[in-house]
């Protein structure tokens, strides 16, 4: 009798429905039609698988656990990672860009092009404390006059005022590009600032020409009355060949 209620305990605890209902955390039912003392003899096996099930139980549990504070640990990791390159980056970049750089990049961001043979840029209000309205002007051989009248069209030579700032809220940009020196008139061009419309502002403007990729920087650390006019360069384009005439020294 013993032997057949232990090997009758055994299929059932080993049932998949038992595991089941542990893995569930479900009370197992269980009524035996025995006298206790006999079922106190099956009980120690009972115990026994109850007791190992609930061992693999906690260790999934805790298998669980530790995966999950691992990838938590991975992904801080990851995210720390990302800050301190992120940091480093931009202190580097910091340290290393250029006033050229920094003008070329912000004509990008605006919009504009810095691919071309011939290229004026004019930067202002770096410290956003400068809202006047500077423009990039360009005169060329035969008269044409690149400003913001005609911006976003061609010239006869070539030429385009593709970034025109009104109202800087930001740092402010306009930039002159000639994207194919083989259309350009012979002649000289005259590149310069004026100052629009005064609007209180105490500072003056940063420039550059770029000529088949070589960058000449200008600075103008004054103020600009209404109206007032800064020559930067002259550019003669002659028998294929480009020359600078300097009118505004750094």
């Amino acid at each position: 009798m013993k032997s057949e209620l232990n090997n009758i305990g055994k299929e059932f605890l080993n049932s998949e429905e038992i595991y089941q209902s542990i893995n569930q955390e479900s009370i197992v039912p269980m009524e035996l039609s025995m006298p206790v003392g006999e079922f106190t003899e099956c009980a120690p096996e009972f115990i026994d698988v109850v007791q190992s099930v609930d061992d693999k139980s906690e260790e999934s549990v805790q298998k669980n656990k530790e995966r999950k504070k691992k990838n938590a640990r991975e992904k801080l990791v990851k995210k720390m990672s990302y800050m301190v390159v992120s940091a480093v980056t931009t202190l580097t970049l910091a340290g290393t860009l250029n006033l050229s750089d920094i003008i070329q990049k912000n004509v990008l961001s605006a919009g504009g092009s810095i691919e071309g043979d011939l290229r004026f840029s004019i930067q202002w209000n770096d410290k956003k404390n400068n809202p006047n309205d500077f423009d990039a002007h360009c005169v060329e051989p035969d008269g044409y006059h690149i400003s913001y009248g005609n911006a976003k069209q061609l010239s006869p030579s070539g030429g385009m005022l593709d970034v025109d700032i009104t109202y800087p809220q930001d740092v402010a940009i306009e930039n002159i590009v000639y994207s194919d020196k083989k259309q350009m008139k012979e002649g000289t061009y005259r590149l310069y600032v004026h100052n629009y419309a005064a609007r209180g502002g105490k500072e003056g403007f940063s420039a550059e020409v770029e000529i088949n990729g070589r960058v000449y920087e200008f600075e103008y650390d004054k103020e600009l009355a209404h109206g007032e006019i800064v020559d930067v360069a002259e550019i003669i384009w002659e028998n294929g060949r480009f020359t600078i005439d300097k009118k505004l020294h750094k």
